[in-house]
């Protein structure tokens, strides 16, 4: 009774007990766990294909959006550039002006 009593004490044995347990029942579970699970993982793969095109065109418009942003800075830049240049050349012109009087 005493080696009984340590050896179901020991982890060890525990262990492979268990391990043992599983190889047993793994032929029978094995298979109707790969059926049950076979249409669960086709629809998460589905649902991930979506979230990926979905993912893909909002990408898509913030890219474009982005584009037209810096296409309206662009011109907003180039106009008050050359709305700078006539301001120097209109105060140039002005200076030239008053210096000849």
């Amino acid at each position: 009774m005493a080696v009984f009593e340590k050896l179901t004490k020991s982890d060890v044995v525990k262990g492979v007990a268990i391990g043992l347990g599983v190889i047993a029942v793994a032929p029978v579970v094995v298979p109707v766990l790969s059926k049950l699970s076979r249409p669960s993982a086709r629809a998460a793969a589905r649902s991930g294909n979506v979230l990926y095109e979905k993912g893909l065109e909002t990408l898509v418009e913030l890219q474009e959006v982005m584009e037209d942003f810096v296409a309206e800075a662009k011109v907003e830049l180039a106009k008050r550039e050359s709305g700078l240049a006539e301001a120097t050349t209109v105060t140039t012109a002005d200076a030239a002006e008053s210096s000849d009087k």
